[in-house]
């Protein structure tokens, strides 16, 4: 467990008064936006690795295979 000081009575504030408007803690507030951080940073790496794969297929790196093949590789 990790414990937060906040300094700032308006943030304070903010998160408060979010925490309430979704109905819990405000540990649970905080930990979820923490969660969905983490996730979209996640997605990000996830779509900059599709971003290379796809400009290997348009360099010709890579070279696409029909999936009646890869099922046929089976």
């Amino acid at each position: 467990m990790t414990t937060i000081e906040i300094t700032n009575p308006e943030v304070e504030a903010y998160l408060y008064k979010n925490a309430q408007k979704n109905n819990t803690r405000l540990d649970e507030y905080l930990s979820n936006i923490v969660l969905n951080y983490i996730e979209l940073e996640s997605v990000k790496d996830d779509l900059t690795q599709m971003q290379t794969d796809i400009n290997k297929v348009n360099n010709g790196d890579i070279k696409l295979k029909s999936a009646y093949s890869l099922i046929d590789e089976l």
